[in-house]
């Protein structure tokens, strides 16, 4: 087994050790493994399908959002998905895909509604919070049950 170090100090196994063991197994016993499995899992796989969160990718956001009694201006930019509840079903669904401008125009107002605090916090749960109340609220039911913002970026100019 050879280990390197990294630079935290920490030890490190070596990428060509593992490869080399994964290249050496024989492809008679990979391949009646993969046909066991495959068959054992077929139908498990079909009902793990259906029960995988659904979710609604909304698309890359760019806001400037200009506030003329406090004097700020702020520069937002993210990337949101939702996560749907478990009681949707594939009408729900496609309803949403079908409806993803309605629902982007209710993040900008709960953007703007937002304190320019909520953009600083960690978890920025002020903010989630009122993109998932203002989306079930047009929506009028419980569909959305998480929001998701990645690659969020917040600069205050």
């Amino acid at each position: 087994m050879i280990r390197a170090k990294n630079p935290r100090g920490q030890h490190v196994l070596s990428a060509l050790v593992v490869a080399t063991l994964v290249i050496s197994t024989p492809a008679v016993s990979r391949g009646a493994e993969d046909a066991a499995t495959s068959q054992t899992s077929s139908p498990e796989s079909a009902t793990d399908a259906e029960e995988l969160p659904r979710t609604i990718d909304l698309g890359d956001f760019r806001i400037r959002d200009l506030r003329p009694t406090s004097g700020e201006t702020a520069s937002l930019r993210f990337k949101m998905h939702l996560k749907l509840s478990s009681l949707s079903n594939q009408d729900h669904l496609s309803q949403l895909q079908q409806w993803q401008h309605r629902l982007r125009n209710q993040v900008i107002i709960a953007v703007r509604m937002a304190d320019t605090k909520d953009f600083a916090q960690p978890g920025l749960g002020r903010l989630r919070r009122l993109i998932l109340l203002r989306t079930n609220r047009m929506l009028r039911s419980q569909l959305v049950e998480e929001v998701y913002l990645t690659e969020f970026t917040f600069s205050p100019e």
